[in-house]
């Protein structure tokens, strides 16, 4: 696997802003609100395929390192590369798993080969959510990392176990579309100093992929 880029991992850098960025390598796409961006960036990445970033999160192994860091995935078969957000059994985020776990995968960092049709329905239950005025402090909900949950455990379905993938990572096929999946341990996106517990699983430190700041710059425009 050294040296070579799987599918999933190709194509561009993609990021949302509300003011992109003068100097950037890949493809920015500017928004009005948290909710447009949240849509824009599933929309985009669905249709071309790509690595998806936050402007406050940054590489700390260069992508085409992450196949070493995580060498039993099924990485060349893969359609779309999510990670963990929150793995605890004591917090209550909008989901939750078929194992009973609380779960959020993270959308500041995921990736997808071109036509990826779990993204797409994503996108498209984002834009409903737009149409029905979904309010901005709902975003999580209607259109950001909650929306992503929810329809990724729809196509996963009861196979999906949190211990497995916080253990080492799991691969997943798709019940509705047999796209494969891709879910890393909260150590690969969601490390954050703030959190704190015995579930939290830091280490082997080699298989962290991206830090985020959290600086939560959409939450001000």
């Amino acid at each position: 696997m050294a040296g070579k880029m799987p599918p999933v991992l190709r194509g561009a850098v993609v990021t949302t802003a509300v003011t992109c960025p003068r100097q950037h390598t890949g493809v920015c796409l500017s928004g009005g609100s948290v909710l447009d961006a949240d849509v824009a960036r599933m929309q985009y990445v669905s249709q071309h395929g790509g690595l998806y970033l936050d402007t406050d999160a940054r590489c700390i192994l260069p992508p085409r390192s992450w196949p070493q860091a995580y060498p039993n995935l099924d990485w060349d078969n893969a359609s779309l590369l999510i990670g963990i957000e929150f793995p605890c059994p004591i917090c209550a985020p909008p989901a939750r798993g078929p194992d009973g776990s609380c779960l959020q995968f993270t959308n500041w960092a995921f990736a997808a080969t071109a036509g990826n049709r779990i993204l797409s329905e994503v996108a498209h239950e984002g834009r409903l959510a737009i149409a029905r005025r979904a309010h901005v402090l709902d975003a999580v909900h209607a259109t950001g990392p909650g929306l992503l949950t929810r329809v990724v455990l729809r196509h996963i379905g009861h196979v999906f176990n949190l211990a497995n993938v916080e253990n080492d990572g799991a691969t997943y096929v798709s019940k509705r579309t047999g796209e494969r999946v891709l879910v890393l341990p909260y150590r690969a996106f969601g490390i954050h100093m703030a959190h704190r517990g015995s579930h939290i699983k830091r280490h082997p430190t080699h298989q962290q992929l991206v830090r985020h700041q959290f600086k939560g710059s959409w939450r001000h425009a």
